[in-house]
């Protein structure tokens, strides 16, 4: 583990940024004279092969070598080979002033864990001409932030925005997987999970100054994996949720049955059709279990889950167990002993079959989630 000598520590990825590098260099260091703040500057080497790293050391600008391409492998090096209580990031592009530097600084001597950039006007930021796709900034990043604030219930307008700042000692106990641009978005919503102390500042977004180069963000692949990322890691929205829509579509198509007056065909397609809403139902919610469980596991989600927690508790096995014997043992008893006045036996012999399924997968999804609150538990 490195020892903490500087205060500030700005990581910057790189790969081929001559153009930029520079001036993006000038600018941090006459913010670490003006406002004398004790602060070191680290680039990262993510496979240059123009003269960046060349312009770097002339600065006597430390370097980091990352052999694994990507944004988020990038920042994840700097981040661990960084010696500053706090981090800030941003792109070597100069589409960010780090004349900006000291609204973050500010926000974490005030005890923040965080500190995002917002670059809208809903959060007080400006976006120069032409700095920002217009597909990005009324569709792509307006979408995503809107998302992550429904999903996540994180307070943020601006979650792509790449000049942010942070605690080291709290980036070090998450563990962050992505390697790509989606980890911009990991590290907010994992910081948020921790129910830290997190804030915006508004910043203004200049254009791109690189002139040899382009930029290294894909449109279409990095956005699929964002929205990827937010749907798989949000078990609330997209399993428990149909999950209950399906059952409260069985439950109603199970009330339109009527046994005395409708003929066997009609019967036996309603009860199918309701088996078939019910058992998806139970399925897509233990899904959302193990998904939510998995989510906790990552970070996304909080450990103080106490939805989860119930779910455990209800889930309990040996209730289960109890449960499941005692209803088949009473259906069994219901269909035999001529209490159930339905159509004819093969109606009965439907039912009780459905029954049994029923509490069977029951049973088998308690075994489950014992398996899951056993492995949670053995975790902490």
């Amino acid at each position: 583990m490195n020892v903490i000598k500087k205060e500030l520590s700005v990581v910057i990825p790189c790969l081929n940024e001559e153009d930029t590098i520079e001036i993006c260099i000038q600018k941090i260091n006459k913010v670490f004279i003006e406002y004398k703040i004790e602060g070191e500057i680290l680039v990262v080497d993510n496979g240059c092969t123009d003269s960046s790293i060349d312009i770097c050391k002339k600065y006597n600008v430390r370097v980091i070598k990352e052999n694994k391409k990507g944004y988020g492998a990038a920042l994840k090096t700097g981040i661990k080979n960084s010696i500053g209580k706090f981090i800030l990031m941003a792109d070597a592009d100069n589409s960010y002033d780090f004349l900006e530097i000291p609204k973050f600084l500010n926000k974490l001597r005030e005890s923040y864990d965080l500190v995002q950039g917002c670059r809208f006007s809903s959060g007080g930021g400006t976006i120069m001409k032409n700095a920002m796709p217009l597909s990005h900034r009324y569709f792509g990043n307006p979408f995503f932030s809107f998302l992550v604030r429904l999903l996540y219930k994180a307070p943020f307008k601006d979650v792509y925005c790449g000049m942010r700042a942070f605690k080291k000692s709290e980036f070090d106990q998450i563990n962050h997987t992505s390697n790509g641009m989606e980890f911009a978005i990991e590290n907010l919503l994992k910081f948020n999970s921790k129910k830290l102390k997190i804030t915006e500042v508004p910043i203004t977004l200049h254009r791109d100054g690189r002139k040899n180069t382009s930029s290294h963000l894909k449109t279409v692949s990095d956005g699929i994996k964002t929205l990827k990322l937010l749907l798989i890691c949000s078990p609330k929205w997209i399993y428990f949720l149909p999950s209950i829509l399906f059952f409260f579509m069985s439950i109603d198509n199970g009330f339109k049955i009527d046994f005395l007056t409708m003929d066997k065909q009609s019967i036996y397609k309603e009860i199918t059709i309701s088996s078939i809403f019910l058992i998806l139902s139970m399925h897509i919610f233990i899904t959302g279990i193990y998904a939510m469980t998995k989510a906790v596991h990552m970070g996304f989600e909080s450990k103080e889950n106490y939805f989860l927690k119930i779910i455990y508790k209800i889930f309990n096995l040996k209730k289960i167990l109890y449960i499941s014997v005692i209803g088949i043992l009473f259906s069994i008893y219901q269909i035999y002993s001529n209490s159930f006045i339905f159509v004819d036996d093969n109606i009965n012999t439907i039912i009780f079959y459905f029954i049994f399924c029923f509490f069977s997968i029951l049973t088998f999804n308690s075994l489950l989630v014992s398996f899951l609150e056993f492995d949670e538990v053995n975790d902490e």
